[in-house]
């Protein structure tokens, strides 16, 4: 078939209104979805507040068959689709199985009891011997953490304070001068003693050289 006589064929995909209708098909799909989406949620809802009050609650609302069978295959695109039903909660299987289970009548009354304030259930108590009386982890971990706390507190009060800091100076700079001192007193002391001992050698140079003079013999 020539290309210039495809455009005009009325299935062709580039003509605009198969185009729109594509698109149309799309937004009505896209609505049914979420339409269907919304009545889950309303009938989850309906669960949950039919099992708050005590009351069993309804069947979930299954897919129309018929209305899937009919339906326009131009519209959603398959002649034949079913939707697989939305499982229910967890919570709410949980919630309608305890419902169903009978209640021993002594634990139900000593729960309304407890509730009322007369006294604990029974068995839910352990006598006051068998408690270890130990701090928790976390408690331990909060003393810690509080420590550390003040520590650092200390040390930022201390790091802004004017008079801290002047303290610490003065300490630093009297520390300094006890170190010149020191190492002036090491070098007076080192000097003095190299003195000594050039003076120590000096003399017995002089001895040395006054004895070696004494030995020689005069010519006269």
């Amino acid at each position: 078939m020539p290309l210039k006589l495809l455009k005009h064929k009325s299935w062709h995909v580039g003509k605009r209104e198969n185009i729109e209708r594509v698109r149309r098909d799309e937004a009505a799909e896209q609505a049914r979805i979420e339409a269907d989406e919304q009545r889950m949620q309303e009938e989850d809802a309906r669960n949950r507040l039919a099992l708050l009050r005590g009351r069993q609650p309804p069947a979930v609302t299954q897919t129309d068959p018929i209305h899937e069978e009919h339906a326009d295959p131009s519209l959603t695109g398959t002649s034949k689709r079913t939707r697989k039903p939305r499982k229910r909660d967890d919570m709410v299987e949980l919630d309608a199985q305890l419902q169903g289970k009978q209640i021993d009548p002594e634990v139900s009354d000593d729960a309304e009891k407890f509730t009322a304030g007369k006294c604990p259930p029974l068995g839910t108590a352990p006598p006051v011997s068998d408690f270890k009386f130990q701090q928790p982890w976390y408690v331990t971990r909060s003393e810690e953490s509080e420590k550390k706390k003040a520590r650092l507190d200390a040390a930022r009060k201390q790091s802004s304070d004017p008079l801290v800091a002047m303290q610490a100076f003065l300490a630093q700079k009297k520390a300094l001068e006890q170190q010149r001192v020191a190492e002036l007193i090491t070098d007076e002391a080192s000097h003095i003693q190299d003195s000594s001992i050039k003076t120590k050698r000096e003399a017995r140079r002089r001895r040395h050289h006054h004895r070696d003079s004494s030995h020689k013999p005069r010519h006269d």
